[in-house]
């Protein structure tokens, strides 16, 4: 629905309905853009609804004593992660389609300290955790300290230890993520972890 569109519907539920006055433009008292200059998204919402979910939004809109300027300009969050955020506190279903959009709502969420979120997101990441990507989705478990997704990696790389350690992505490892693999209980032969560490050694110079 575009802004300027009609009265919202009978059957309408009551977060519907919040929602569609968001989608709509409609009493809506604060906007955001989002994004990088000359690609940034416009995002029109409601302080009380923000400020309700959020401590962030609480902070800047009630507790705040400087000015505030309109609209917000948020450069360090993806769109796709803050159109989720504000998906979530209106109510409504979140659509995370990838692992690139489920890290981006998470930094979204963790950002403005919407827990449920968060732990939703963090939810579906552990889904998303094989053989194939756990490696890579350990590096960003640590960096963005997902501590559930983090345990679900080590437990992932310990029963699959032979097929991880002899793949691509086991010798691009930095330093520190290769020490902490060689210090799980990897459920491999003495033999596959000595080649896995020369094979990462000579990858690495060293």
């Amino acid at each position: 629905m575009m802004k300027g569109a009609g009265r919202p519907r009978a059957h309408m539920t009551k977060s519907q309905k919040v929602d569609y006055f968001r989608v709509t433009g409609k009493l809506t008292d604060v906007s955001f853009l989002v994004g990088k200059e000359g690609s940034a998204s416009t995002f029109q919402a409601h302080k009380l609804i923000l400020a309700c979910c959020s401590p962030v939004f609480e902070e800047m809109f009630c507790l705040s004593s400087d000015p505030i300027n309109d609209p917000i300009r948020v450069t360090d969050i993806s769109q796709e992660g803050f159109r989720n955020l504000m998906e979530f506190v209106y109510g409504q279903n979140i659509y995370l389609k990838d692992l690139k959009i489920a890290i981006e709502t998470y930094k979204t969420a963790i950002k403005y300290r919407v827990k449920e979120l968060s732990e939703q997101t963090e939810l579906h990441i552990i889904r998303e955790v094989n053989p194939d990507s756990v490696l890579k989705i350990l590096q960003l478990a640590l960096k963005l300290k997902m501590r559930f997704v983090r345990e679900k990696c080590v437990n992932v790389i310990e029963q699959n230890a032979d097929r991880i350690l002899t793949s691509d992505d086991f010798v691009k490892l930095p330093r520190l993520i290769f020490d902490m693999v060689l210090k799980m209980k990897l459920k491999a032969s003495n033999m596959q972890i000595l080649y896995a560490v020369y094979r990462w050694k000579n990858a690495n110079n060293g």
